[in-house]
């Protein structure tokens, strides 16, 4: 895996994480006016490990095409 860090049309930092087979996986969704408030950002990501709380939702309800960005067309 790897992480790009980039500028957007108005200026502001962000980050995109990819696969090995360079497919998207994660981004910062958002613009950040400082480079270093957009590494902390990719940081947080890079620390995030099996202790990290999952919550299932799909227990409760199931996801359609409206509730989940994972379902595309």
């Amino acid at each position: 895996m790897k992480f790009k860090i980039y500028k957007d049309v108005v200026g502001e930092f962000r980050w995109t994480l990819y696969a090995i087979n360079n497919k998207k996986l994660a981004d910062s969704a958002e613009g950040y006016k400082q480079k270093k408030d957009c590494l902390n950002g990719m940081i947080k990501v890079m620390q995030t490990t099996e202790q990290t709380p999952l919550k299932d939702d799909t227990k409760t309800r199931p996801y359609t095409k409206k509730t989940s960005p994972v379902i595309e067309d």
